[in-house]
């Protein structure tokens, strides 16, 4: 038990010291690329009709925020949880093995989610309140999927089932706005957008198929370190490609 803790808390150093280098990287790399965040609402026409009232959608805008400042927020997030978790594993090394997974989950869950935010911004998606809708959604339909591998019968695939339905919802509006774009749009959007796209779709489907199983108390340790590669790959590969692609 303890040497398995020990090689947890080796990982979760590592996994530190790579989202703080990779912080310094994406602020340097990716430059000051901004997007804008409206929030929408009916406005009276007068140029449309002076003489009576006509309402049209409006919008107004709330802040400018650049890619860089949102990334590092998300990983400062993914450290101090880390750290947490680490300082935890310190103090009492007995029966915290399903307290770390918990954390694991939330962390994984929340990156997932930010980094859908992310697809929806690049695809051109400005308003505010679809925006939290769509990270709220992301986030716990990707928990609802992790919490299915931890079951404790076969019979329960109900929270399986409901975080595919959470999941599709931010797929169904990021297919809109980039067919919108393709179809109505004068301009296209740049390869690394779907290629951030494909990877991010890639990544769910994988993690979908693996906890579509019965409960995993017997995993092997290979098993869990190779999960642990795949999500730190994951968020590695995307910042770099999107530290890229807004340079």
């Amino acid at each position: 038990m303890f040497k398995k803790i020990g090689q947890e808390k080796i990982r979760d150093l590592i996994s530190v010291g790579v989202f703080i280098v990779t912080g310094v990287l994406f602020f340097i790399i990716s430059g000051s690329s901004s997007f804008q965040v409206n929030t929408n609402f009916l406005a009276n026409n007068n140029f449309a009709s002076p003489s009576s009232t006509l309402f049209t959608p409006a919008s107004r805008n709330l802040f400018n925020l650049e890619y860089r400042y949102l990334v590092i927020f998300i990983l400062v997030v993914l450290i101090i949880k880390l750290s947490y978790k680490i300082y935890c594993s310190c103090k009492d090394q007995k029966n915290n093995k399903k307290f770390h997974h918990s954390i694991d989950s939330y962390l994984d869950s929340f990156s997932y989610s930010m980094f859908t935010v992310l697809l929806i911004i690049l695809a051109g998606l400005q308003d505010f309140s679809t925006i939290i809708v769509i990270a709220i959604s992301s986030f716990m339909g990707f928990k609802l999927i992790l919490q299915n591998s931890q079951r404790d019968n076969g019979d329960d695939i109900k929270k399986w089932k409901t975080g595919i339905v959470f999941s599709s919802l931010a797929w169904i509006i990021l297919v809109i706005y980039s067919a919108g774009t393709i179809v109505y749009g004068e301009v296209r959007s740049t390869w690394y957008i779907y290629l951030l796209d494909f990877i991010c779709f890639i990544y769910l489907l994988f993690i979908a198929i693996d906890n579509n199983k019965f409960p995993k108390k017997n995993i092997k340790q290979k098993n869990r370190l190779d999960l642990y590669i795949i999500n730190l790959l994951f968020k590695l590969v995307f910042l770099l490609i999107l530290a890229i692609g807004l340079h």
